[in-house]
């Protein structure tokens, strides 16, 4: 932090941004009394998350009345204890400190936990066949192949563009975009598409053929025209090209904006990136996602041994991929839900059960009218502090302006273990 004299600003420097899973590290906040009025270096949703925020003061409610913490956390920990099929939902916007005690919350109560955002099916893909991916960094430094996944028109992010890929000058590729190869999978009249090297429109339900095509091109299978062309939608020779392109990159990044439609199109993305490594050497790397929904599949993964859809019911932890908070909820068979870091309701109705939600004080909840406990908490990045992870699994620590100026997650959920542990002795 630094202070500028002549104006008596705060500066925030380095500060990271919770706004998307990219979680930029490089911001500069600047703070007036107790309001950010500028930032800068992010991208519109980082000034979005920073700046214009009304400083809310809201306590805790039970059934939409205003209540002390101390009651608050003793009436969820009173629901919590009683509940017969539990959830824990959300936990994709809250530091990997308050997603830790939340997920310790889940298995005392013996509840299933469900991440916001989760990509089962990617999930279930990396399971079977794994995958060859690297941070961010190792990419700017060494990528001088990149190759955008964009076929549903999902937005890559343009600071990950600008700090990773594109234009970005890193270690073994000095001259930046001029000596990378850009290649789009998308929309071709996306202006992205129009200014790389490269470009294929790939039909979005044809995803699956086309990955599987080129993993066989890469392996030297030959095919014939016009059934690839059938099967792809795309010409025999452009896919030729294509996978030709791949064998001679130096450094290849298959860069994934989005969650797959099925473990099918996942596996098949994954398994061509495994492939080329028989080549050269080609990772894949996710850009998409929520704030710290990487931290919350490694703190699933550490604390109970996979990375989402867990059901402590059992008296263990069980992976239940199938079978999670949505499908129990559509069944009926969910008789409470605890949401942390959200206020989004993971059925398709409007929720009949009680719910505990624990959110920021400054998005409103859609269903807080709704829950029976409230918890409005500080503003991750503003007024919380922790550590967060990156999408490519790089942990990175908040520098909040405002840290201890109002009540935390993480102090939320500890107040109700403690009170858990007490109704249990």
């Amino acid at each position: 932090m630094s202070i500028d004299r002549s104006t008596g600003l705060r500066m925030i420097e380095d500060a990271t941004c919770p706004g998307c899973g990219l979680l930029c590290d490089d911001l500069t906040l600047v703070v007036e009394g107790g309001r950010i009025v500028e930032t800068r270096g992010g991208c519109d949703r980082g000034q979005v998350w920073f700046e214009g925020r009304d400083d809310h003061s809201g306590g805790p409610t039970i059934l939409g009345r205003s209540a002390s913490l101390d009651d608050a956390l003793g009436r969820a920990a009173e629901l919590l204890a009683s509940a017969k099929a539990p959830a824990v939902w959300g936990l994709a916007g809250s530091s990997i400190e308050a997603q830790r005690v939340a997920v310790s919350i889940a298995d005392r109560i013996g509840a299933v936990v469900g991440i916001e955002g989760a990509d089962p099916a990617g999930l279930r893909a990396f399971q079977r066949v794994g995958e060859v991916s690297a941070t961010f960094g190792e990419v700017k430094d060494r990528a001088d192949l990149i190759v955008y996944d964009a076929v549903d028109s999902s937005p890559i992010p343009e600071r990950f563009r600008e700090r990773f890929a594109d234009e970005a000058v890193g270690r073994f590729v000095p001259e930046g975009r001029t000596g990378r190869t850009i290649v789009w999978l998308g929309c071709s009249d996306d202006p992205h598409a129009r200014s790389s090297d490269f470009a294929l429109k790939v039909p979005k339900d044809r995803q699956v053929a086309f990955y599987a095509v080129v993993r066989a091109l890469v392996n030297g299978i030959a095919f014939e025209q016009e059934p690839v062309l059938r099967s792809t939608g795309l010409p025999l020779a452009s896919l030729v090209e294509f996978a030709e392109r791949l064998k001679r990159a130096k450094y290849g990044a298959l860069v994934l904006g989005r969650s797959a439609d099925s473990s099918a199109e996942s596996e098949a993305k994954l398994t061509l990136v495994r492939d080329l490594n028989a080549h050269t050497r080609f990772v894949a790397i996710h850009v998409g996602g929520l704030a710290n929904g990487s931290g919350a599949k490694a703190v699933l993964t550490w604390q109970a041994g996979a990375a989402g859809d867990i059901d402590f019911g059992g008296g263990y932890p069980a992976h239940c991929p199938r079978d999670g908070v949505r499908e129990r909820l559509q069944r009926g068979e969910i008789d409470l839900a605890l949401i942390v870091s959200n206020g989004d309701w993971p059925g398709d109705a409007t929720p009949t059960i009680p719910c505990i939600l624990i959110h920021d004080d400054h998005d409103p909840s859609p269903i807080a009218g709704l829950v029976e406990v409230t918890f409005p908490t500080a503003r991750l990045g503003i007024d919380e502090g922790g550590t967060v992870t990156r999408t490519d699994g790089v942990m990175l620590p908040l520098r909040p302006p405002f840290l201890g100026r109002k009540t935390t997650q993480v102090e939320v959920l500890l107040g109700i273990e403690a009170r858990l542990k007490d109704r249990s002795r």
